[in-house]
């Protein structure tokens, strides 16, 4: 597969991807091959470069199948350098699928020196499985807690006037997290969210907040 990966890194690199998109690398057809050309591939000059385009351009599912193969015989650090070269939705679409688990998905982020692309690609996993994005906060420390849109620990009423803000004027305002927003998880945050909010702060004890996926 040296020779492989050699050939690879010489193409075009549209070409290169192409390849590495055909049939035979589908799940249902050794997703391990990919996997040893892309292991080869790092230890060539401009290797990790090639390896994380090719890794964005595939099927979500297969990337995540080749990801796991790779994550065997890879240092983590050595994922989270493929990770950090890639697009966030990218990864967090990979990161989506059912073969990452939360633990692979956290160790790979723990490694990423960059904070701010952590948060981002995790950001980006909030819209796609809130659930699991927490999930993966949680095992990293930075888990926060159903309602807190503020970040600051707390769930009270500075929490429900940022929601209101946030539902009312669209991309005027931030949140510290859309799991943490969507407190009925139906999977959006709108009105319902800030009037169950409301009445959890202003009734203490008579309302429940139901976060996605909450560990």
């Amino acid at each position: 597969m040296v020779m492989g990966a050699e050939i690879l890194m010489s193409m075009e690199l549209d070409d290169a991807i192409e390849i590495m998109r055909v049939d035979k690398f589908t799940p249902q057809n050794c997703p391990e091959e990919a996997s040893i050309i892309f292991i080869a591939m790092l230890e060539l000059e401009g290797g990790l470069q090639r390896t994380s385009i090719i890794l964005s351009e595939m099927e979500p599912s297969t990337a995540a199948q080749v990801s796991v193969i790779m994550a065997l015989t890879v240092s983590t650090e050595k994922m989270a350098e493929i990770v950090e070269l890639m697009e966030p939705m990218r990864v967090a679409s990979i990161f989506n699928e059912d073969g990452i688990s939360v633990e692979l998905a956290a160790d790979i982020l723990g490694a990423l020196t960059d904070e701010e692309k952590v948060d981002n690609i995790l950001d980006a996993l909030d819209i796609l499985n809130p659930g699991k994005a927490n999930q993966i906060r949680e095992l990293l420390g930075l888990g926060v807690k159903c309602g807190d849109v503020t970040g600051d620990d707390n769930v009270n009423m500075g929490d429900v006037t940022l929601l209101l803000n946030y539902v009312g004027y669209p991309g005027k305002y931030t949140i510290s997290s859309r799991w943490a927003a969507d407190v009925n998880c139906d999977g959006t945050i709108n009105i319902g969210d800030v009037v169950l909010l409301l009445n959890y702060v202003g009734h203490p004890g008579d309302f429940v907040l139901n976060c996605c996926g909450e560990i």
